[in-house]
């Protein structure tokens, strides 16, 4: 009696996990799940670490497709079995690969987001060494918008000013 009680509820149970197992592979696109990878390397290929005027924005990206990944790792990765096309340990490779990668830009970036105003600084530095005050202005307010206090800029400034005035 107890032994066909135990099998009842362990077939009930069996049950119940494939119905969810077979209810979350319906939810899950093979076709969107088989090019996630390729075109993550795309854009994480267009991301760039050392150009000041990107830094902020492309620092953005990097945060939005950290959290692109992770959804993939918890909602596709596990139901990738119910996709034939699809290598499961090859895509977990690339995915991992991924993160690691993405992981390394995201700190990369946050270190060049707190000197993003020194890296403007130095490229009006630059501009005025070729003698193009346009853009050195350019990059100073640049430098003085991400740091207002930044006392090579402002000191810089003052000294184009007072030469454009005598």
């Amino acid at each position: 009696m107890r032994i066909s009680l135990f099998i009842r509820n362990m077939s009930a149970a069996i049950f119940c996990a494939t119905a969810f197992f077979c209810a979350s592979a319906q939810q899950i696109d093979c076709d969107k799940a088989a090019g996630f990878t390729q075109r993550m390397t795309e854009k994480t290929a267009h991301i760039n670490t050392e150009d000041p005027e990107t830094i902020s924005l492309h620092y953005i990206f990097v945060k939005e497709m950290l959290d692109s990944v992770k959804i993939f790792q918890d909602e596709f990765l596990p139901n990738l079995h119910f996709c034939p096309q699809i290598d499961f340990f090859a895509t977990l490779h690339q995915i991992q690969a991924l993160d690691y990668q993405l992981q390394e830009m995201k700190e990369r970036l946050e270190i060049q987001r707190q000197r993003v105003d020194t890296l403007f600084y130095l490229k009006a530095v630059d501009e005025l060494a070729f003698h193009d005050t346009a853009m050195c202005e350019y990059y100073l307010d640049r430098s003085l918008q991400f740091n207002r206090i930044q006392t090579d800029a402002l000191i810089l400034q003052l000294q184009l000013d007072y030469e454009q005035k005598h």
